[in-house]
């Protein structure tokens, strides 16, 4: 039921454009300081391999989420992203999914370590990265807005 694609073609970076576009106008917690408006000028930009990566997840025949990786200030270090599931598909492990895709996808393209960043009232979130070996760390990066939770680890 459940179909993870890598973004290569103009018309998949459209569909996780769209599904960024969902999740900035529905799910934001912060969108006037959000990087998201500044990746909308350059998709696929910092998500394009080698250094980063798109997954979109179907769930048979329907677009239901994505996420991405991208690298940061730190070599070694690359930053999971944009990991959104559309609300009707929630609950179903997709975001689960993704999650482990982009671990394995970070370190097949050389990275040692994997970061994100979330909101502490995202708990949902927070524990589903705990349940994966997320422990906090310091910050990997600069961020106007307070409340942000850090969390990392190997791949």
């Amino acid at each position: 039921m459940l179909i993870l694609t890598h973004a290569t073609q103009t018309e998949e970076y459209a569909l996780f454009t769209a599904l960024l576009t969902e999740y900035a106008h529905n799910d934001l917690a912060d969108p006037q300081n959000s990087s998201i408006w500044k990746d909308f000028q350059n998709i696929p930009g910092r998500y394009a391999p080698p250094l980063g990566g798109v997954w979109l997840a179907n769930w048979g025949d329907v677009l239901a989420g994505c996420a991405a990786f991208a690298p940061t200030a730190q070599a070694e270090l690359a930053e999971m992203k944009r990991v959104y599931v559309k609300p009707n598909f929630r609950r179903y492990g997709i975001a689960r999914a993704l999650a482990q895709k982009i671990i394995g996808e970070a370190a097949r393209a050389g990275y040692r370590r994997i970061a994100i960043s979330t909101w502490g009232h995202n708990t949902r979130a927070i524990v589903l990265y705990e349940q994966l070996g997320f422990v906090p760390v310091q910050p990997f990066k600069e961020h106007p807005s307070q409340g942000l939770v850090y969390l990392g680890r190997d791949v």
